[in-house]
């Protein structure tokens, strides 16, 4: 599982568009619990949540709409 702040080092994406993209249905929900560090709360995501956000990264790049390329795959170089 990844924080918001590790999520957000890979993938280049802010935070409000990763949370606007769960509230598009683009990417799924986190899981929210307490940080074992510490207290308050964290957002923690699936590792998978990197996958689906390149893809979707690289068919808007190519001009897709958003709802298109989350099912769209990375053609292989």
């Amino acid at each position: 599982m990844l924080t918001t702040r590790a999520l957000i080092r890979e993938t280049g994406v802010s935070r409000s568009t990763l949370f606007r993209w769960v509230r598009r249905g683009l990417i799924p929900q986190p899981h929210v619990g307490i940080p074992p560090a510490g207290p308050g709360r964290t957002s923690w995501w699936d590792p998978d949540t990197v996958r689906r956000i390149k893809r979707i990264k690289y068919w808007t790049r190519r001009g897709i709409r958003h709802k298109v390329a989350r099912n769209k795959k990375i053609p292989k170089e």
